[in-house]
């Protein structure tokens, strides 16, 4: 196994256990990871290429958050059916309920509160759904 196949899916390992298990989805690892990024995500558009046409099956992609928006056009042409964004939703849900506790009053509904914050997370998810079409 080459060094740089040590932390990455190689396509005969997708493909293996691909055909031993069956699974409907297979989440890869081909350049991110969660959390927050430091600096840009490196993915391997070529080997999400090799697994994608070498296993046939929807691949995900964890750790999605942070990825530039030419990544996640170019790794969805490339077998990518479903990315994971959870970061991304959870700072713009804590992000919004800080400026809404902010300014609240201690008698406000927590509906007030909440509210907001749910919006924020499912604006993150339209402008995802709008970027993967």
């Amino acid at each position: 196994m080459a060094a740089e196949d040590i932390c990455f899916t190689t396509v005969e390992d997708a493909r293996r256990f691909v055909d031993e298990t069956r699974v409907d989805m297979l989440a890869v690892s081909v350049g991110t990871v969660h959390g927050l990024y430091t600096g840009k995500a490196q993915i391997q558009h070529q080997r999400l290429k090799e697994i994608s046409a070498a296993t046939g099956v929807p691949l995900v992609l964890h750790g999605g958050t942070g990825v530039s928006d030419d990544d996640m056009r170019l790794a969805v042409t490339e077998g990518i059916n479903k990315v994971n964004v959870g970061t991304e939703m959870n700072v713009q849900w804590v992000d919004q309920c800080k400026n809404t506790f902010e300014k609240g009053k201690v008698n406000d509904s927590v509906r007030k509160f909440l509210i907001p914050a749910n919006n924020a997370v499912t604006q993150v998810l339209m402008e995802k759904i709008a970027l993967f079409k």
